[in-house]
């Protein structure tokens, strides 16, 4: 049987073993790994979206920095790039406007060269010397001539002009002849006659006629035959070619032919200069040249006609 101090401290060993106890249990929690689910009860109650961001957090990663070209993009330029884009604008402003300027130049016609304008003299002499000869040979004259000088390319002319009075033929043929002659820097005219498409090698060949007068014909411009209906038929072939408006010889020429229509019988009063220039050479050449070369042959020759009476 305990006495009573053994019992009293017997109580406070029990006591104390108790305390101790306790202790140990409240050591053990403190040192126990806390749950997210015990932390999510203690907690106060947090935004929805808040516990979805913290429970996918993820390291944050360190920003990039953007590329020099991605800088720039959006950068102002500084002084040195605005001046040397604005010589580079100069430069190509400068370069458009002289392209522009060549085309255009390339693209507007070439202007004839300049040369003394004598041809009005047709109508300014001639036409009050000879106040009884057609008015139109005159206006004819002065385009066809300026047609044959001034146009690129230019266009042949052809003249037949009738006479019977070689006093007539004299005068105004030589006046229409001289005036021509001024237009083309007073150049010095081919001056032919029947007897000149009868040599050997011309009658053997009409196209010898063209190789020895065409360099002439290119440096002179005027070519004038006289007695055009004297001229043998086959000779009369190299003039087919002579004056071909669409293919010509040359292209810088006039080409006058005369016929001296006394020695015929007397025409038809009413007869065209056209008509009686026809006749007179179809019946000259009809057994020498076939009907295929010589109509195409006498449209050509005729294309002006003139009486000088």
């Amino acid at each position: 049987m305990d006495t009573p101090s053994q019992s009293l401290h017997h109580s406070i060993a029990e006591s104390s073993s108790h305390q101790d106890v306790d202790a140990s249990i409240d050591g053990d929690d403190s040192r126990r790994s806390v749950e997210p689910d015990e932390l999510e009860m203690d907690s106060p109650p947090q935004d929805k979206s808040t516990s979805r961001r913290s429970s996918s957090y993820t390291e944050p990663t360190t920003p990039q920095k953007e590329s020099p070209k991605k800088q720039s993009k959006g950068a102002t330029p500084g002084p040195e790039a605005e001046s040397s884009n604005t010589s580079l604008l100069a430069i190509a402003g400068v370069v458009i406007v002289v392209v522009a300027a060549v085309a255009i130049a390339k693209l507007l016609p070439s202007k004839p060269q300049v040369q003394p304008q004598h041809c009005d003299q047709f109508v300014t002499q001639l036409r009050p010397k000879y106040p009884t000869i057609d008015p139109m040979l005159w206006t004819t004259l002065n385009v066809s001539v300026n047609r044959a000088l001034y146009r690129k390319p230019g266009e042949p002319s052809t003249f037949v002009f009738l006479y019977d009075s070689a006093t007539v033929r004299q005068s105004l043929v030589e006046d229409i002849i001289g005036i021509t002659s001024k237009c083309f820097d007073n150049t010095r005219p081919i001056r032919l006659t029947s007897a000149d498409f009868e040599t050997p090698d011309i009658a053997a060949d009409y196209s010898a006629f063209l190789h020895r007068y065409k360099p002439q014909l290119e440096e002179r411009g005027i070519m004038v035959v006289q007695d055009l209906d004297q001229v043998p038929a086959k000779a009369a072939r190299a003039l087919f070619t002579i004056c071909d408006s669409y293919g010509p010889l040359v292209e810088r020429a006039v080409i006058f032919f005369t016929i001296d229509i006394s020695r015929r019988a007397e025409e038809d009063p009413d007869q065209s200069p056209t008509a009686i220039a026809e006749k007179l050479l179809q019946d000259q050449w009809r057994n020498g040249l076939k009907v295929d070369t010589l109509v195409p042959l006498l449209v050509r020759l005729t294309e002006n006609v003139f009486k000088i009476i």
